[in-house]
């Protein structure tokens, strides 16, 4: 199965960061991914299978963004925030995220926020 991933971060280190771990469970996990990057969410428009979102972004917010995403009939959006700010977690249970994720990233913990995103398919 081909995975849609979006990630969504003003940041672009951690948008690089996060593409190469997909890139390394790509080949580890014989795993299609087809990844889009954006740095303004105002831009994520088409759907995905997985989005992984900064929370704090000049315009809309990540939370805003998933608060629209979940308007749109089909829900299976897996949506993963990914922030140094721990403070909007709470925040995150109201637009059903899958997962909040803190910066900075190790990929054994990344490895297994996969696996439980793939297994949930």
């Amino acid at each position: 199965m081909l995975f849609k991933v979006a990630i969504c971060d003003d940041e672009e280190k951690d948008i690089q960061v996060i593409q190469r771990f997909l890139h390394i469970y790509e080949m580890q996990h014989d795993i299609d991914f087809e990844i889009n990057t954006f740095q303004n969410s105002t831009k994520l428009l088409e759907r995905y299978n997985i989005l992984f979102l900064d929370v704090e972004m000049p315009k809309l917010s990540g939370l805003e963004v998933a608060a629209h995403i979940r308007e749109i009939p089909d829900r299976m959006a897996k949506i993963v925030f990914v922030s140094n700010f721990p403070e909007y977690m709470q925040d995150s249970f109201n637009v059903e995220a899958f997962h909040y994720f803190p910066k900075p990233f190790l990929f054994e913990d990344f490895e297994k926020l996969l696996f439980r995103i793939i297994k949930s398919y």
